[in-house]
């Protein structure tokens, strides 16, 4: 057998498409925080709902595992993000903590590990300074550019079968001379840069 030399710590294209799908369903949890009706949260929660889906149906397709404060951090029962402000209730146990979701009520726990080694959670290893990027950004630098700009980051449109805008059911359209994906329901645009879809509705183009 050869040996397998893959670095199982660099920052792939799916892994970026799949942080910022978890930051963009994360940032529906702020509003929540001065909601004054049932119609904002209901929105917020569907927002939130629909990022977590097309995140956890990218990471299936694309196998990739996501990480633990990730996993924890989203509701089994109604995909919702879990925030002890807003959505959930913290319960403390001697073999661990589970969090109530206030929405469909599903108890999830979390296991405590006293004596287990100090692992970086997710968003320490995706910070600019941290390691992992530090490897990524550095092996980027140092890749000479072929012919025919083959190490060209380029957007695939198969996942276009994937990817849904969470403000609109209809699909979505790609312009390759723009790369732009074009909601026409909407009359909004998100920009791919290196390949990555930037699906965050603050950042989206209204005049393209």
């Amino acid at each position: 057998m050869g040996k397998n030399t893959k670095a199982n710590d660099v920052a792939t294209p799916v892994h970026r498409q799949i942080d910022i799908l978890y930051r963009q369903a994360y940032s529906c949890i702020y509003p929540l925080l001065s909601a004054s009706s049932d119609f904002e949260r209901q929105m917020s929660y569907f927002i939130c709902r629909r990022c977590v889906n097309q995140m956890l149906h990218l990471a299936k397709k694309s196998r990739v595992r996501l990480s633990p404060v990730m996993r924890r951090s989203i509701c089994r029962g109604c995909h919702l993000i879990l925030d002890s402000r807003t959505t959930g209730r913290l319960r403390f146990h001697k073999t661990g903590i589970v969090i109530i979701c206030d929405v469909c009520g599903t108890r999830n726990r979390t296991p405590l590990q006293p004596n287990a080694s100090y692992r970086p959670s997710y968003f320490e290893r995706m910070l600019p300074d941290s390691k992992v990027m530090f490897r990524h950004l550095f092996h980027q630098a140092l890749r000479v550019p072929r012919r025919h700009s083959s190490t060209t980051l380029t957007f695939d449109p198969k996942h276009l079968e994937v990817l849904v805008c969470p403000l609109s059911k209809k699909p979505l359209i790609l312009d390759n001379e723009r790369q732009l994906l074009i909601n026409e329901e909407l009359g909004l645009a998100y920009r791919i840069i290196d390949g990555i879809p930037n699906l965050i509705p603050e950042e989206a183009l209204t005049d393209f």
